[in-house]
């Protein structure tokens, strides 16, 4: 194994000499003496992550391994640069794939020679560089709320149990939420607030229990269509480096409103090289609900893939830069009016899928031979026990069939049922006696072309059951690769053409919404209903009055 040699900050700014590391910025480099390449032996490569990117400089050093090698400084200067022509050439030479392959090791400013001497060789099975490919963390999660409010404290406690290790707070974390209130406040968008806070208010007591009041997660933006949400948060960092976001949002329940549907985000932001854009794309979904209704849940995502077409949200998350020049490079302008398969994007599709481990409810006994329900999930367990006992499962046949979610792929589900449960007394969990305990909450992502940049699907699995809904949380961890799509950003194909009126079907199924909302009001609430009796009551003694009125006058 090569040393690991460290430092923070530049000489000058050192209180000696010697290597040493810092928490937050950690540079590791490898050596492999005598046998290297000649581009290694000549050329030191220095990695330097500034909390935005990567950025690599090449300095040649033009001496015989054998001779005394001289330490440069770790911040380009023209006084030291021995030739810029090299510079430029060997950084364009790393910005390729191939010739990183070909580079057997970083060296240090720091006793060069000595590390050459005492330096065993690197196998190699190891990765050579371990952060030379900055990947930003994303965390996934998704929860039905059940039309309650959530608790902050009971989420909150397992809300990053998903995150692999050495991520103590993701970078970005985003929020795919189903029926986040009742239907008369998610169609007439009255007193939504109060639903939202409880969101913001688990997320600011997860980062604080996770990193001890070290790390914080701003709010970035919450989009919501009927019942349907997504709330996105991040580091600040991350925040200032978002250039633009793109929301869409499609019903697809009773008359195309939004009881069930979809609701996305997109996120414009840069790579590596920052002259470059790359999309990422987020999707709340909600289908059709009932074991028997298989074909409408495909017909709900074909729906969703005709009708959600995103467009900019309206406002800039940054101030424009006054010394940006009038001829800069237009690339981080987002493209209006695209559908949700579009070119140099990421894509991951979140939700309340509602796929049923069975086609037909439960036998009137069934319950009686299902294993036990676990608050806290137990993968081990739960792929022995559950998958032997519901070998069914509607998502994967369906997909293997190509007749939904085309395109998307899946981590091996190693985790419990994730719907329906039901609280018994107050701590102690139990099936649902008329529907079969079915993996409805899933998140899936698109699969990146082998040439071009990744996004790895990490951690998988379900979160504690939740006192406020008969579901539970599903969260999934990504490492997303921040380098240019280039070649492979080619028009991903699309599996349904996009509707030209999509925009007359959601204008047309929100004013149906609102008009719903009012009457779920009078329906599902006692003060609905107090309103409904008193407005009968006051309209039938105005017909009364006005009727008196007529016989007064005529008899008269």
């Amino acid at each position: 194994m090569g040393e690991k040699l460290c430092f923070d900050g530049p000489p000058s700014r050192r209180s000696d000499t010697r290597p040493h590391c810092s928490p937050t910025n950690t540079f590791l480099f490898r050596t492999k003496p005598y046998d290297v390449s000649p581009l290694s032996a000549h050329a030191g490569l220095l990695e330097i992550f500034d909390g935005f990117s990567s950025v690599y400089l090449a300095r040649p050093l033009f001496c015989p391994l054998n001779a005394r090698v001289p330490s440069f400084p770790t911040t380009p200067s023209p006084r030291n640069s021995t030739s810029k022509h090299a510079v430029e050439s060997l950084a364009a030479l790393v910005r390729h794939s191939s010739a990183l392959q070909q580079i057997e090791g970083f060296i240090d400013d720091a006793s060069v020679a000595a590390v050459f001497a005492k330096t065993p060789p690197v196998p190699r099975t190891e990765t050579l560089y371990r952060r030379a490919a900055k990947m930003l963390d994303l965390y996934v999660v998704t929860f039905n709320c059940g039309r309650n409010q959530v608790d902050h404290k009971a989420l909150g406690r397992c809300l990053f149990d998903g995150t692999p290790r050495g991520v103590t707070v993701p970078d970005i974390l985003a929020l795919c939420l189903q029926e986040i209130a009742p239907i008369f406040n998610a169609f007439t968008r009255a007193s939504l607030q109060p639903y939202f806070s409880k969101i913001e208010d688990t997320v600011h007591y997860a980062v604080h229990r996770r990193s001890n009041g070290q790390e914080f997660l701003e709010h970035v933006t919450t989009r919501h269509e009927g019942m349907t949400a997504i709330m996105i948060f991040s580091k600040s960092e991350y925040l200032e480096k978002i250039k633009w976001t793109q929301s869409a949002g499609v019903g697809t329940g009773f008359l195309n409103m939004g009881n069930k549907g979809a609701v996305a985000v997109r996120l414009g932001l840069p790579t590596r090289r920052f002259q470059e854009i790359y999309g990422l794309t987020i999707v709340a979904a909600h289908l059709a609900p009932g074991e028997g209704n298989c074909k409408r849940r495909n017909e709900d995502w074909e729906a969703i893939v005709r009708n959600l077409v995103f467009t900019k949200d309206g406002r800039p998350l940054l101030k424009p830069d006054e010394e940006t020049p009038l001829l800069a490079d237009l690339s981080d302008k987002a493209d209006d009016f695209t559908g949700l398969y579009h070119r140099g994007t990421h894509l991951v599709v979140a939700g309340d899928l509602n796929y049923r481990s069975s086609d037909t409810k439960p036998p009137r006994n069934a319950y009686k031979s299902w294993p036990p329900v676990s608050a806290r999930d137990c993968s081990a367990q739960a792929e022995s026990t559950f998958g032997e006992s519901f070998p069914l499962d509607q998502l994967a046949r369906e997909m293997s069939a190509g007749r939904t979610l085309h395109g998307l792929a899946e981590r091996a589900v190693r985790f419990s049922p994730t719907y329906k449960y039901k609280l018994v007394g107050e701590e102690n969990w139990a099936w649902a006696r008329h529907r079969f305990p079915s993996w409805c909450d899933r998140i899936l992502y698109q699969r990146s072309a082998p040439s071009g940049p990744q996004l790895q699907g990490q951690l998988y699995l379900a979160l504690d059951c939740q006192p406020t809904s008969d579901h539970r949380p599903v969260a999934m961890s990504f490492r997303v690769d921040e380098t240019p799509f280039g070649r492979s950003a080619a028009d991903v194909p699309s599996p349904f053409p996009l509707n030209p009126r999509w925009e007359q079907r959601r204008a047309l199924a929100r004013q149906l919404e609102f008009w719903v909302g009012l009457g779920s009001l009078a329906v599902t609430t006692w003060l609905g209903l107090a309103i409904c009796v008193f407005s009968l009551v006051v309209a039938g003694s105005l017909m009364v009055l006005v009727f008196g009125i007529a016989c007064w006058t005529e008899h008269c």
